[in-house]
């Protein structure tokens, strides 16, 4: 069942943002999600992979790795425009990979 939610209820967007030193890409999407925070309201949870073998085996060669709402996963290259694709689409409940 899909449910509106943050543009509809003004409840924030919930990110998990897994990254790790050193990662460039890792660096352009956090200057990319304190980009869109004007516009969307995001509560972002950093997460260094390596301060967990499981996360570090799963995300080593994903990251940067946004998960959106619990929803929506996007690995690196990390877009604006996949996120705002992505940020809509949640708004809506719909999941658009995994």
């Amino acid at each position: 069942m899909a449910t509106a939610r943050a543009a509809h209820t003004n409840m924030p967007h919930r990110i998990v943002f897994y990254t790790k030193p050193g990662c460039h890409l890792c660096e352009d999407a956090a200057r990319l999600l304190a980009q869109l925070q004007p516009a969307f309201a995001l509560t972002i949870q950093t997460i260094d992979i390596q301060s967990d073998p499981e996360l570090f085996k799963k995300y080593f060669d994903q990251i940067p790795v946004l998960v959106i709402d619990d929803r929506v996963t996007l690995a690196a290259p990390i877009r604006a425009e996949d996120v705002r694709a992505a940020l809509s689409i949640s708004d809506f409940g719909f999941r658009i990979s995994e």
